[in-house]
């Protein structure tokens, strides 16, 4: 499971921690409408998404990304691959995108580049 963060931005859904998975009949995402204020949990299958669109991607540095590569590559190739290991294994890229659904109703979320991806992917096969 890959987690995406819904923004508060949208009056459809809540915001908080969501999770896009795959089942047997299709990939889904877990949100939690806000539909005349009374929340619900829904799994939304992602051929009920018309369309994504990213918005903002920015790159980051994650710190225990960095060590954790920093010490398999000086395990592996001694100072040059800690260094190496540092320096590569700490970038990560987050995506901002917003999501519409058939319904019409929106939502607004950030997650890292890969999930992204493979939303995107899913929802324009």
């Amino acid at each position: 499971m890959s987690k995406i963060m819904i923004n508060s931005a949208s009056e459809d859904f809540a915001p908080g921690v969501s999770q896009m998975y795959r089942r047997p009949d299709g990939w889904f995402i877990d949100l939690t409408s806000n539909y005349s204020g009374q929340k619900t949990k829904e799994a939304i299958r992602f051929d009920q998404i018309m369309h994504i669109e990213l918005s903002n991607e920015t790159t980051g540095f994650n710190t225990a990304g960095a060590v954790g590569w920093g010490i398999a590559g000086d395990v592996v190739l001694g100072n040059a691959g800690l260094l190496a290991g540092i320096l590569l294994g700490g970038r990560k890229k987050e995506v901002t995108f917003e999501a519409t659904l058939i319904d019409g109703r929106k939502f607004f979320a950030k997650t890292d580049d890969k999930t992204y991806k493979k939303m995107h992917d899913a929802v324009h096969h």
